[in-house]
């Protein structure tokens, strides 16, 4: 038997409750949607260590804290007697044990480690760490912004501002088709050879309720986050939010547009069929 090629998808910050079709009617995710359909929902499932580098470990090395020493983002919390380093304590990471299975692995996106050496046959890291040149140069989607994009190499937070502790929605200030969820999509998809046994792991710094991109027909979704009954209570400035439905179908997400106590429309998403809007 031939083996099945694997996609991993991971994002920050995904809450049970971030798929509609879980039962979640404030929200619309008609992609996520669909793939639920087309699988498995685990809904009784937890992680032992929710915090983002431990919660990563466990996955990478299939061991827990006790085991891997990840408990928190800050390092490792070893126990005398404990080898000190982590494939010696947990075994292969996932992505080594996986080429040794005869797979080719292939990682892109937010990987919040500190081993550089993962075990990927082809590893394209973006940390969101843009601070400054060196980390800049070091960074995947920075890289390819400043190659190929280089008008907007100006933008400080290429990923989009995080604001209010995640209340509200990150949204990248780039075009969107190179988002940095673009880029790895389009990555993912276009630089993976996948008529020969291939693990892939695309990773995701930002939660589901912002634009990405359909990984079904590759446009672009704005999920939105219509958890806040009351937004003019929530978000001081703001008099309406208008939802306005794309014609094209539930392929295409949502614009949503916000106007403001001074009487100005802001459209909080664009997208590309936006003119034949009505």
């Amino acid at each position: 038997m031939a083996k099945p090629n694997v996609l991993y998808i991971m994002t920050d910050q995904f809450r049970f409750d971030a798929i509609a079709s879980l039962g979640n009617d404030h929200i619309y995710t008609p992609s996520l949607d669909r793939l639920a359909r087309r699988g498995v929902s685990f809904t009784n499932a937890y992680t032992s260590c929710p915090v983002c580098v431990a919660a990563r470990y466990n996955i990478r090395t299939g061991c827990e804290p006790p085991t891997n020493g990840v408990f928190r983002n800050g390092g490792e919390d070893l126990v005398e007697g404990q080898p000190e380093e982590m494939e010696e304590r947990c075994g292969p990471f996932l992505a080594r044990r996986m080429s040794q299975l005869g797979y080719r692995s292939f990682g892109i996106g937010k990987f919040h480690s500190r081993h550089a050496d993962m075990g990927y046959d082809d590893l394209q890291r973006a940390e969101e760490l843009f601070g400054n040149p060196e980390s800049r140069a070091v960074d995947a989607f920075a890289a390819f912004i400043a190659r190929e994009h280089p008008q907007f190499d100006y933008v400080e937070q290429l990923h989009g501002e995080r604001t209010e502790m995640y209340y509200m929605p990150q949204t990248s200030p780039l075009p969107a088709d190179i988002t940095y969820e673009a880029w790895a999509a389009s990555c993912a998809w276009s630089t993976t050879p996948w008529s020969t046994p291939t693990r892939c792991w695309a990773s995701y710094p930002r939660t589901p309720r912002n634009r990405t991109v359909s990984p079904i027909n590759g446009g672009v979704m704005t999920i939105i986050d219509r958890q806040q009954a009351s937004p003019e209570e929530s978000f001081p400035g703001i008099d309406r939010w208008t939802y306005v439905n794309d014609p094209m179908g539930a392929d295409s997400l949502t614009v949503m547009e916000l106007e403001m106590s001074d009487g100005s429309v802001v459209p909080t998403h664009t997208h590309p069929t936006e003119e034949a809007m009505v």
